[in-house]
């Protein structure tokens, strides 16, 4: 919302989605979190400043799967000049905290390599796993084949 009132940009949000999470902050600033649970994470950590919100939920989203999202207009955020609602690069700095924030919470669960690049537009990235080594494979048929076919077909194959 602009400082004179006039809406814009409005973003319409999913259910719950930790993948979604990963790409960009879409559960925005008004949240409610178990107190218990925002002290066994240990709250704010001032590394994250500029980004304290997003890492915050990426670290309950470690302990928790127990979101509810209020499909209802509960917020404007305000576009004050030089603040990171008028243009996220205002904070460049939020920027590469993002993308720690994010690594961080995806190290936890990666079973491969990855890498956490920027996407369509600042504030919004992609994580692109590393296929597992060596990628698996699955075939499926819908003919009983003897053994030796099948031995034979793969060799064709690879």
């Amino acid at each position: 919302m602009s400082v004179e009132g006039r809406l814009f940009d409005a973003t319409f949000k999913p259910d719950w989605s930790p993948e979604f999470l990963t790409s960009t902050m879409y559960i925005g600033h008004l949240t409610a979190y178990r107190t218990a649970i925002v002290r066994k994470i240990g709250g704010f950590r001032s590394d994250f400043d500029g980004t304290q919100d997003y890492d915050l939920a990426l670290r309950v989203a470690q302990v928790t799967n127990r979101f509810i999202h209020i499909p209802k207009i509960l917020y404007h955020w305000v576009a004050i000049p030089g603040s990171t609602a008028d243009v996220l690069s205002a904070k460049s700095y939020a920027i590469e905290r993002q993308k720690k924030a994010i690594t961080e919470f995806v190290e936890k669960n990666a079973k491969t390599s990855f890498e956490v690049m920027p996407h369509y537009s600042t504030g919004n990235w992609r994580v692109v796993y590393s296929p597992p080594s060596p990628p698996l494979l699955s075939v499926l048929s819908y003919q009983v084949l003897d053994v030796w076919e099948i031995s034979s077909d793969f060799k064709l194959i690879f």
